[in-house]
């Protein structure tokens, strides 16, 4: 795109880099919000953790049934319930 370049990143993926001041400005503001969405659910973060470290124990060959099952079987929880 106009403004960016592009940056080899492992396994053959592409990232476009923002160049802009405009592009740079609009990184930097997704950025917060994203990380001000992360610090008021935490549970974010814990939820993908355990799927990540679920997925590794157990090494499905189907990642995406694997997933719907993980998913499917959880019930929200509360903060204060126990990790």
């Amino acid at each position: 795109t106009a403004g960016a370049a592009a940056v080899r990143v492992g396994a053959g993926a592409v990232r476009v880099m923002p160049t802009s001041g405009l592009e740079l400005e609009r990184k930097a503001e997704l950025k917060a919000e994203h990380e001000a969405y992360l610090r008021a659910h935490p549970e974010v973060p814990r939820l993908l953790n355990d799927f990540v470290s679920s997925c590794l124990v157990q090494q499905p060959n189907d990642v995406f049934e694997f997933a719907r099952e993980y998913f499917a079987t959880l019930q929200p929880r509360t903060m204060g319930d126990a990790q």
